[in-house]
């Protein structure tokens, strides 16, 4: 029961911190593009906003997790104990891209299958929906937005917050396997919508099982920036769709080899292990 009331608490913890960034961080939005477009509908306010709010949120938490850090070391500047591993880029870090590829042909999968059993609920053609509304791509700002925050910023702030510091913390409470999959699970509840949630549930515990053996925050970025360039673009030319999935599968097949790699050689050691 302890142990459960450890992970409502940090899981709350957690979700208030995003939840309160985002709020925040979609209000200043508001403040500015109703300033910027005085006379403009309320609509093409939000749509802004929306657009924008990929950036906002992510880059708001980075600045208060970091900021965080920031007073953590200069007030105990000799402690290092819960503090993210980071051993930058490595010989072997060239397989993270692989794992991404892997993680992402798994993702669409899981997706594709449960389109084919779900896929007339209503609870599932209103996520489309919504995530078709949310991300559509109009032009090339529009594009370069996505990269900004979903390819690059989004990876970076939630491996940082939810494998450098919550995992680290479950790690602590509860056994390795526990562990990954309450990290999982939290990591899919982050994503607010079902099919984003089980796919992120199995990529979150992929991540932290790779961040447990390597390590090494880089490594799991990485995987996690693929992962999320890989879902953004993989939908542009539909003609490349065999390609993608004989290309995925090989990958995914690559991931469960690479993963047991990890595993076996036992690279949870502290040799060059540098903290962020």
């Amino acid at each position: 029961m302890d142990k459960f009331l450890k992970f409502l608490g940090i899981s709350v913890l957690t979700m208030t911190f995003v939840l309160v960034t985002e709020a925040l961080s979609s209000t200043i939005l508001f403040a500015i593009f109703g300033n910027a477009m005085v006379g403009n509908s309320d609509t093409g306010i939000l749509n802004q906003v929306v657009k924008y709010q990929v950036i906002a949120g992510q880059l708001l938490r980075l600045i208060l997790i970091c900021t965080f850090f920031a007073i953590k070391k200069k007030r105990e500047p000799n402690k290092t104990n819960n503090i993210i591993k980071n051993r930058r880029f490595l010989a072997d870090s060239w397989k993270m891209l692989i794992i991404g590829v892997g993680v992402a042909g798994f993702g669409n999968l899981i997706i594709s299958f449960l389109l084919t059993i779900f896929g007339n609920s209503p609870l599932v053609t209103d996520t489309l929906d919504q995530f078709s509304e949310a991300f559509q791509i109009n032009g090339p700002m529009d594009f370069f937005v996505m990269i900004i925050g979903m390819v690059i910023l989004a990876p970076i702030v939630e491996e940082i917050l939810f494998r450098g510091i919550v995992f680290e913390r479950f790690t602590k409470i509860y056994k390795l396997s526990t562990a990954i999959i309450l990290d999982g699970l939290l990591f899919g509840i982050y994503h607010m919508n079902i099919l984003q949630g089980i796919n992120t549930f199995f990529m979150g515990m992929v991540l932290a099982f790779v961040y447990y053996y390597r390590r090494n925050i880089t490594d799991v970025i990485i995987i996690h920036m693929v992962n999320n360039f890989f879902a953004l673009t993989a939908g542009f030319d539909e003609s490349y769709t065999i390609v993608l999935t004989v290309v995925s599968v090989i990958c995914i097949l690559l991931t469960i080899k690479v993963l047991n790699q990890f595993k076996n050689n036992g690279q949870k050691s502290n040799e060059n292990e540098e903290y962020i």
